[in-house]
């Protein structure tokens, strides 16, 4: 039986046998200007108010997996070792003690949507002196987006792998949770939860820094001022007054009333990435043109073996 190399047809790159993108593009309807255009606005998309990814990518919290061939991302879970003991003899008989580990496999998604655009629509801007029209393309990034971020707060409990499903910070089973002191309407409550949940993750020896992300309602209730005689809101109290907290940001694919804690270290959360947002074009029929925006990627909070954690989520706010 013949073997037939399948990276002949390029569609992989001969040297490292990864997915080459730019075998999409070779015989593109689309020009060299009009691909920037369509690239620049869909990682304008990504950047806009979808906080987590980014929060992620700015603490330098991504491992790359290298490529689309990658479908699980492994990571292990590592235990605790016991304190030091003190003596005064060098020679004095000690507990011995060893990191013990654990391996978690996480299923790796494709977030994507498709498009299409017509050639003879494309042509007709063209010949009408248009640039290009990209509004379909930020949408699907828009839509793209918005899954990758719900599933780093939520989850995708419909992906599953040997029982693995994609976990997010409100769905990691080993989190700290409870209820807020009360409606965040009233402004006290906003600093007295933020202290409760900062001592949740001391207790477990996460000592920040903290990011705290809060539903659309409660970030609009954190602009509140403490009182009527000064200009200081609830959330330049909870920073100025707990400075672990980095920052308090909205997160808009929480459910109102939802508000987390999260140490930004990597023992605590990062993100696997085969494949970063980006776009690729097919022909189904010489008069119109497929395009898919996706990416690939999951994100990975983090417990130790004692049930540890740095995450802190918070309901009722």
């Amino acid at each position: 039986m013949n073997v037939i190399d399948i990276r002949q047809f390029e569609v992989f790159d001969p040297a490292t046998g990864r997915l080459n993108i730019n075998a999409f593009r070779t015989n593109t309807v689309l020009r060299k200007d009009e691909w920037k255009e369509l690239d620049l606005r869909v990682v304008e998309v990504a950047r806009q108010r979808l906080n987590g990814i980014q929060d992620l990518r700015a603490a330098g919290l991504v491992l790359s997996l290298g490529g689309l061939g990658t479908t699980v991302s492994e990571y292990e879970k590592q235990s605790f070792m016991e304190a030091a003991e003190v003596t005064m003899d060098l020679e004095a008989q000690t507990d011995e003690d060893r990191l013990e580990y654990t391996l978690i496999s996480l299923p790796v998604p494709v977030f994507q949507k498709n498009f299409r655009v017509s050639l003879r629509v494309l042509e007709a801007s063209r010949r009408l002196g248009r640039s290009l029209d990209t509004s379909m393309a930020e949408v699907a990034a828009r839509l793209v987006i918005e899954q990758a971020e719900t599933a780093l707060f939520n989850g995708a409990s419909g992906i599953n792998i040997n029982g693995q499903s994609v976990l997010g910070y409100t769905t990691e089973s080993n989190r700290n949770t409870g209820t807020a002191n009360g409606d965040w309407g009233t402004v006290a409550n906003i600093y007295t939860d933020a202290l409760s949940m900062v001592a949740l993750s001391e207790a477990d020896n996460y000592f920040g820094p903290y990011t705290m992300y809060v539903a659309k309602t409660q970030f609009g209730q954190t602009r509140n001022f403490v009182s009527t005689d000064n200009q200081l809101t609830a959330a330049m109290r909870v920073v100025n007054g707990i400075p672990t907290i980095t920052q308090i940001k909205p997160a808009d694919v929480m459910t109102d009333g939802v508000v987390l804690l999260v140490q930004m270290t990597r023992d605590v959360v990062d993100m696997a990435v085969a494949a970063d947002i980006q776009t690729i074009e097919w022909n189904p029929t010489p008069f119109t043109t497929m395009f898919k925006v996706f990416m690939c990627y999951t994100p990975r909070p983090k417990s130790n073996e004692e049930a540890g954690s740095g995450i802190t989520h918070y309901t009722g706010a």
